[in-house]
């Protein structure tokens, strides 16, 4: 409703405005930061269940190729292998498909037997490493998060 003072329209509630302005100024920035925070966390926590579910992948494989394997599955170890995931080493290779998120030549791979012999029974430690680096660099206390994942199993053959 617009009422007439000395000559000028003046409309009821256009200070109310002002207000409202100024609260968003202040409150949509903290609201995007946190919204943007939850989907990097989330990020992270995809990033590092995909690297468990690939590690326990990888070592499963690595188990069966021992050196009771048949010649059709080939030996593997008892050599230390230090590589990422996208060299194309026939170890890593059933986990390709299950890094969707990363890039595969940032994903560090290690294979080591640490008893030094690749017999039935003895032990195949297997470990992924990727560093996440936050889409929100400069905004959030974390730059970088450090994720890694490691398995143990007994050679089966």
């Amino acid at each position: 409703m617009a009422q007439h003072v000395s000559g000028f329209r003046h409309r009821q509630g256009s200070g109310r405005q002002g207000v409202c302005a100024a609260e968003t100024a202040i409150t949509l920035p903290i609201a995007l930061l946190i919204i943007f925070a939850m989907l990097d966390l989330g990020l992270v926590s995809a990033r590092q269940n995909a690297l468990e579910y690939s590690v326990r992948r990888i070592c499963r494989d690595v188990t069966t190729h021992g050196s009771d394997a048949d010649v059709v599955q080939t030996q593997w170890g008892p050599a230390p292998i230090e590589s990422n995931a996208g060299s194309g080493i026939p170890m890593v290779q059933s986990a390709v498909q299950t890094l969707p998120t990363m890039a595969l030549e940032d994903v560090a791979v290690s294979i080591v037997w640490p008893s030094g012999s690749n017999d039935p029974g003895d032990r195949v430690e297997v470990s992924l490493r990727y560093v996440h680096d936050s889409f929100l660099y400069g905004w959030l206390p974390w730059t970088e998060w450090t994720l890694t994942s490691r398995c143990t199993m007994p050679i089966v053959n």
